[in-house]
């Protein structure tokens, strides 16, 4: 397309187009879906012409009418999260223990799963829910400036907004705080595989760049490929434990066995 005009398979030649609105139909995820939209019309000949700008604008009512129909999260929420807190989209999935490129991936248009849409959402409505979180796995963080910097933001967006009574009272049934969220989506053990594997890619992550070591050079170092390298990095897959050992140890690091605490016994 070149300003207003595109290419007219019918004429054979850029022509001016107009829109038309009109009602369409799709199917997303085996469910069809009825959604406004509009088409590109050839002002010669009126035959549909294609405009990728339109046809991604169609595709986006689309999901929009997918999101509305399950309650997910709007993507124009999704996108205002991290400029909303103060907090880049990687150190906010290592927030809520995701993988670290989830939440950049839901920002590339990808749909979240309706739970973990309603965590998104109740951290987009409630700033003290956020807060919340942000203090209690700050240690999930890799910058001490990433934490201080969105706790600057935060505290300052709640110095500003009051939050009425009977938006507290919708609040999602998801939960009021993060450890509750947590405690319902996950069972104890989860939640403890959860930590440690945040803790341990982050680790590796951070002994790798101390050293200034680039994945394509711990691959050579390690015999463990650089896309497996970085999957790992990402949370996008679980290693096993001979992985693990073999891209540590070119790090100075490795895995010990340590005793768990004691818990305390109830009289």
């Amino acid at each position: 397309m070149i300003g207003n005009r595109t290419f007219c398979e019918e004429c054979r030649k850029d022509v001016p187009f107009k829109l038309v609105e009109k009602q369409m139909r799709g199917v997303l995820k085996g469910e069809p879906y009825e959604y406004s939209g509009e088409s590109a019309l050839c002002s010669d000949c009126g035959s549909e012409v294609y405009v990728a700008e339109i046809e991604d604008n169609n595709l986006k009512a689309l999901y929009d009418s997918y999101r509305k129909q399950h309650s997910i999260i709007s993507f124009e929420n999704i996108l205002e999260l991290s400029e909303k807190y103060g907090i880049g989209k990687r150190p906010l999935s290592l927030l809520l223990g995701w993988g670290e490129m989830t939440f950049s991936r839901y920002c590339d248009g990808d749909m979240p799963t309706k739970l973990y849409s309603d965590i998104l959402q109740q951290l987009y409505d409630d700033p003290s829910y956020y807060r919340e979180l942000l203090e209690t796995h700050k240690k999930n963080l890799k910058s001490e400036l990433a934490y201080e910097r969105s706790k600057r933001v935060t505290d300052d967006l709640l110095g500003k907004i009051e939050m009425p009574r009977s938006k507290l009272a919708n609040i999602s049934s998801v939960g009021h705080t993060w450890e509750e969220v947590r405690s319902k989506i996950f069972t104890p053990e989860e939640m403890a595989e959860s930590d440690l594997r945040v803790a341990l890619i982050g680790e590796l992550i951070k002994a790798r760049q101390e050293r200034g070591i680039t994945q394509r050079e711990l691959e050579a170092m390690s015999g463990v490929r650089q896309p497996i390298i970085a999957r790992m990095e990402n949370g996008k897959t679980t290693p096993n434990l001979s992985t693990v050992l073999k891209v540590l140890a070119p790090l100075g690091k490795t895995l010990y066995i340590g005793d768990l605490p004691k818990k305390k016994m109830t009289p």
